[in-house]
């Protein structure tokens, strides 16, 4: 009898979503009707919802509660998921392609490979997201908040992460940084040792008590940084921009600064032993 009564409910879903009797309290089916016909469910209260394989693709789910929800594999390209609720929702795989995700909610979201190219993520929140093997490339991350988010395998090349706060967060494992705009960004006490961080724009960043020995930062945009107390042994400078950045502080023994730009003040108070 169970077997029929699930059945039939999910000729009634997208396909490859069933509602299970246990599941009827997470979310509403008559919503989840609406997103199958329109593709379109607004504030919707889809929590705790199977949508994993499901075609979204532009699907209108702003500001929806989606916490919860499994959508592995989905295809979410386009999507309006302004203010949308993905509180520790399965998205591993799912495809985000320029997708709106503005002031989501992913804390706790898994995203490992996940395709978030041209994602729009202004002022999301990413508290310990998982963000394994995600592919970010050209990825608007811009004022995102990754303190404790897992970066393990991730390319950040080209990626805008203008403002993002990434305060202690382990980005060794971080598979690119290169020509990445970490511009304002916080990013105080990280650990950033060994990683190639060429050409990347740091203006105006927090690298203040950050881990950067090692470092690849040859011709990167450092002017007005916040250095103090950096960790810069054996960091190539070269051709970088230090102009107006506050290296008070900061360990420089063996960094290369080859043609680096300097104000007078630059090098005033570093530790160079």
């Amino acid at each position: 009898m169970m077997k029929q009564i699930t059945a039939l409910v999910c000729l009634a879903m997208l396909p490859g979503i069933c509602l299970l009797p246990g599941d009827a309290a997470a979310f509403d089916p008559a919503q989840l009707e609406q997103l199958r016909t329109t593709n379109a469910c607004p504030s919707c209260d889809l929590s705790g919802a199977s949508l994993e394989k499901v075609d979204l693709s532009g699907a209108d789910l702003y500001g929806a509660n989606l916490e919860g929800a499994k959508l592995n594999d989905a295809n979410l390209g386009i999507a309006k998921l302004k203010k949308a609720k993905l509180k520790n929702a399965r998205l591993e795989r799912a495809k985000l392609v320029e997708t709106n995700l503005r002031g989501a909610d992913l804390y706790g979201a898994n995203l490992s490979e996940a395709d978030l190219r041209g994602a729009k993520l202004k002022d999301a929140r990413m508290e310990k997201a998982n963000l394994k093997d995600a592919k970010l490339r050209n990825a608007n991350m811009e004022r995102v908040n990754l303190v404790g988010a897992s970066l393990g395998g991730v390319s950040l090349k080209g990626v805008n992460l203008s403002e993002a706060d990434m305060s202690g967060v382990n980005l060794r494992d971080v598979h690119s940084l290169t020509n990445a705009n970490l511009s304002g960004a916080k990013l105080w006490a990280a650990n950033l040792s060994g990683l190639n961080l060429a050409g990347a724009d740091l203006t105006e960043v927090n690298l203040s008590g950050a881990n950067l020995r090692g470092a690849n930062l040859a011709w990167a945009n450092l002017r007005e940084a916040d250095l103090t107390k950096a960790d810069l042994r054996e960091a190539d400078l070269s051709e970088s921009d230090l102009r107006g950045a506050d290296l008070r502080g900061a360990k420089l023994k063996d960094a290369k600064l080859y043609r680096a730009k300097l104000t007078e003040k630059s090098l005033i108070g570093t530790e160079p032993d």
